[in-house]
């Protein structure tokens, strides 16, 4: 169902534009605005408390003239709020407006996704395993997470019983093994230590191998040698 449309019967244009129950909007007194400040809304924001927002305030983008937007169908939250949320804007493509037309355009995405010891490589290669979509930022406190998109379908995650929580992009579980074995488990979700594995180029004599993140790994020289070229070899300090 279209969200840019001829009004519905019996909706006055005075009355848009219209949202599914609990979903607030920035500017919030945008119900009361002229029909002129309703045609040209700067930064126009929907969201729904424990939720998530999306803000149509990509630069050369973020005017919206929402005097015929009905969100009531074509808008939809999910997940466990505050945890792990996914937002759904215009789910049928046979009436989705063109990429451009009406909401269907560049905007920031914010929802939940609560991981525990996860680096931020690891939190990037999941927001940007979706085509389209750039990682803008992630609050380890409120445990958001802020990408932008370039159109509409269905973004965010879903809350799965058992950790870790599974990306609703189904991102390809190889992503990260890719990159230099650095996820294992079915899920990548356990950090590759590549330093008892025997998965490093440190000097076997005279460095230790230190674990530094997912797939990396340092290599320290032992007291009284030296190395310029990262411990990969270690000579005696003379």
């Amino acid at each position: 169902m279209s969200s840019f449309h001829v009004p519905s019967k019996g909706v006055s244009l005075g009355s848009y534009p219209l949202l599914p129950a609990q979903v607030y909007t920035k500017p919030a007194d945008i119900a009361s605005a002229t029909d002129e400040q309703k045609a040209a809304v700067i930064g126009f924001t929907v969201g729904k408390a424990g939720f998530g927002e999306v803000a149509f305030d990509v630069p050369s983008f973020n005017s919206t003239d929402v005097r015929q937007i009905d969100l009531r169908y074509s808008l939809a939250w999910e997940g466990t709020p505050g945890r792990m949320t996914s937002v759904t804007l215009y789910p049928d493509d046979t009436t989705k407006p063109a990429q451009g037309v009406a909401l269907n355009k560049p905007a920031i995405v914010s929802v939940y996704f609560e991981v525990v010891g996860w680096s931020m490589e690891r939190i990037i290669s999941i927001v940007e395993g979706q085509e389209d979509t750039r990682f803008v930022s992630y609050n380890r406190s409120t445990k958001l997470v802020r990408f932008q998109v370039n159109h509409f379908s269905t973004y965010g995650f879903k809350d799965e019983e058992a950790p870790p929580p599974q990306s609703r992009w189904n991102a390809p579980a190889p992503l990260s093994r890719r990159r230099l074995q650095a996820w294992s488990g079915g899920h990548c979700e356990l950090e590759v230590d590549p330093c008892p594995r025997g998965e490093n180029d440190c000097d076997a004599l005279r460095a230790e191998c230190i674990h530094v993140g997912a797939g990396t790994h340092e290599c320290i020289c032992h007291a009284g040698y030296e190395s310029s070229d990262g411990g990969k070899s270690c000579t005696t300090i003379q």
